[in-house]
């Protein structure tokens, strides 16, 4: 790892725990409130329709929580700490905004980065967001509408190169939480295998 990037890595991890340290407290009150509503709402569902209706509703909750928790961070990062300008930008051209120099690529990293979690989460939640068509449309509405009330608040600017960039760091979790299934998937089911072929020769 050359020293340019250590340093870009170092900036970014800076970035983010100043993030945390603005909307952290706030964000995690937020994610308690959503996990005890849901955790309750969840409980009474299972109560009234039962234990395979109402199955996994805790991991649910915690999930929904944390999927609140990186909501309030993502707007604090891209709207909550910006002022506004005097008037809104759209820049709908490719890579113009993809500079060979240390800012644009930490901009880059940063907006790689702040889908990420997002696709994770979604995925975690499970049903049709670990659908592959359902996912990814989920994931450019989450940066279209970013980008979308950037430029109505004057909050920032509308850019094909920030959509891009983020729908590649969605893309990123989506494949990583795909591949680590699939690798578990595989190795239960090996494991089962071998299980039965024990039984079998007991």
């Amino acid at each position: 790892m050359t020293l340019e990037v250590r340093a870009m890595l170092r900036e970014v991890a800076k970035d983010l725990a100043h993030f945390g340290v603005l909307y952290g407290a706030d964000a995690f009150r937020l994610a308690a409130a959503v996990f005890v509503v849901t955790a309750a709402a969840g409980l009474l569902f299972r109560c009234a329709f039962g234990k395979e209706r109402g199955r996994g509703w805790l991991r649910r909750a915690a999930v929904l929580s944390l999927l609140a928790a990186y909501g309030y961070m993502a707007a604090g990062i891209t709207l909550l700490s910006r002022t506004r300008s005097e008037a809104g930008i759209l820049n709908f051209e490719l890579f113009s905004t993809f500079q060979d120099d240390f800012m644009s690529r930490k901009y880059i990293c940063e907006n790689v980065l702040l889908l990420f979690p997002c696709a994770v989460l979604l995925y975690l939640l499970g049903g049709m967001f670990r659908r592959v068509w359902v996912s990814l449309p989920a994931g450019l509405c989450a940066s279209l509408m970013i980008e979308t009330v950037q430029l109505q608040t004057r909050l920032g600017k509308f850019e094909a190169d920030d959509i891009l960039t983020n729908m590649t760091g969605y893309a990123a979790g989506y494949l990583l939480c795909r591949t680590a299934d699939c690798v578990f998937r595989a190795v239960k089911k090996g494991i089962g295998f071998l299980f039965s072929r024990r039984i079998e020769n007991g």
